[in-house]
């Protein structure tokens, strides 16, 4: 038969070892891994929109295709224009 007649003696070293320390190394290695993605997310979307420059670009020339050039316009026009009709909607109601 097991008997307990024994209480801890130092209990803030047995929280700090068994509850405390293994929470915060937990946190250290969550906060390195998310700097990790972080970083790699971060350079795949800068080569990413370097990619989109470059194939938009000719070569030889230098110029812009028109195709790219409309999108792009029509991207920030229609962004614009949703601006627009949200303030507008906001202001009539």
């Amino acid at each position: 038969m097991f008997l307990l007649n024994k209480v801890n003696e130092n209990p803030m070293v047995t929280l700090a070892l068994y509850y405390v320390m293994p929470r915060s190394l937990m946190a250290v290695a969550f906060y390195y891994v998310s700097n990790s993605v972080n970083s790699i997310v971060r350079k795949s979307m800068e080569n990413a929109i370097r990619m989109v420059q470059a194939a938009s670009m000719d070569d030889m020339t230098g110029l812009y295709s028109k195709k790219i050039n409309c999108l792009k316009q029509w991207n920030i026009w229609s962004q614009k224009n949703a601006r627009l009709r949200l303030f507008i909607g906001m202001s009539t109601s």
